[in-house]
């Protein structure tokens, strides 16, 4: 509460860890072996057990797009409350692949007891280009929750995300223009836009700020 170290968590406070997720792979044609994985937590948030549920990305593999670059998997995987990996989180694997190719940008607290996330990529052109920012949502155990839409719809989206306690998640759509608002956004437990919020799904955001904050 004071704001130092807890010495019971981790090691004396701090937690280095790579959750077992796989080291990346060489480039085809390039004998490159990487000694460990490359990982990056990115948000967080922490159960109703005290046990943290990180967000990130890691390296998966060496490639070609303009200049040599790594191709990346968003990722969640969860701490025990005394700050060790957890390996039973998702079967037993001790780390879900969430939020598609790319990384896990924004992730909140589910009333199952898992976490909605929001994860987006980089398409390959003459230029690395941001796609769409995709909804995914887990279960307590890691596991892909069961009412997901496979054709669930990608947009735009700030790195921003709640839930209710419906399993509703409420996003902020961000808009091409910058004299068109902001929207926020509420989607159904299935990732579909839950058409009864606002305005067909949204509220326009006003007001003297370009961007929204959290």
């Amino acid at each position: 509460p004071d704001g130092t170290r807890d010495p019971s968590f981790g090691n004396d406070g701090e937690v280095d860890t790579t959750f077992g997720l796989p080291k990346p792979t060489g480039a085809p044609g390039w004998n490159i072996a990487f000694a460990t994985p490359i990982a990056t937590a990115t948000t967080i948030a922490v159960d109703s057990q005290d046990r943290p549920i990180v967000g990130g990305t890691w390296d998966t593999a060496l490639f070609w797009c303009a200049i040599y670059n790594y191709t990346s998997t968003g990722y969640t995987a969860r701490l025990t409350a005394s700050g060790a990996a957890d390996p039973t989180y998702n079967a037993g694997k001790g780390y879900a692949e969430t939020g598609g190719p790319g990384m896990v940008m924004a992730l909140a607290k589910t009333a199952e007891g898992g976490v909605a996330t929001i994860g987006y990529g980089y398409a390959c052109g003459p230029k690395s280009i941001r796609e769409d920012a995709r909804f995914d949502s887990v279960n307590e155990n890691g596991e892909q929750s069961a009412g997901l839409d496979p054709e669930r719809p990608t947009m735009n989206l700030e790195p921003m995300l709640a839930a209710d306690s419906l399993g509703r998640a409420l996003v902020v759509q961000e808009q091409e223009f910058e004299e068109t608002p902001h929207k926020l956004l509420r989607l159904q437990p299935s990732g579909a836009i839950d058409t009864s919020f606002g305005f067909g799904g949204g509220i326009p955001i006003v007001g003297q700020l370009t961007r929204p904050g959290a």
